[in-house]
């Protein structure tokens, strides 16, 4: 017997593990960037992907946009570069400095935002405190944001916009 549910971004499905292992490991990558572009554009960052063998650790690529209370047709965007980990486990250390590395070919103005399936440590915290201008966001498999950190550098650059 098939049920159907309704749910929106806020409120997504259950994932358990045969949702995940619906999924090919194949696409699971390409379903997930999809997902996690979708949810960041509910905030207001708008992205394009560029994953590839030349992403330079980038899955997507865009600008966060902000509007100005100065005219109502203007706006402030800030430059953002996304990575996208659908692993199994929280994420580490070791990707925030994988991140930071990537942000030093980048202007200097933007956000490097590392999204996770499986949110992340303790010590990835502790790391993206202390590197460049990160944002962690923990999104479900199935979109839906679950968490969104923001970081001291990073919230210096945003501290005039309203999230």
């Amino acid at each position: 017997m098939l049920i159907r549910t309704k749910h929106n971004d806020l409120d997504p499905p259950v994932e358990t593990a045969e949702s995940l292992a619906a999924i090919s490991m194949l696409h699971l990558g390409t379903h997930y960037e999809l997902q996690s572009m979708r949810t960041l554009e509910t905030l207001g960052i708008q992205l394009r992907r560029v994953g590839g063998s030349n992403d330079r650790g980038v899955d997507l690529r865009g600008q966060w946009i902000f509007p100005t209370s100065t005219a109502s047709d203007s706006h402030r965007t800030i430059p953002v570069v996304v990575q996208c980990k659908a692993e199994k486990k929280p994420l580490g250390p070791s990707k925030v400095r994988e991140l930071q590395g990537t942000l030093l070919g980048e202007f200097d103005s933007t956000i490097a935002i590392l999204v996770s399936l499986s949110g992340f440590t303790s010590q990835a915290y502790a790391a993206a405190e202390r590197a460049q201008k990160i944002c962690m966001v923990e999104i479900g498999l199935h979109g839906g944001c679950k968490s969104f950190w923001i970081g001291r550098k990073a919230s210096r650059l945003l501290e005039r916009e309203r999230i």
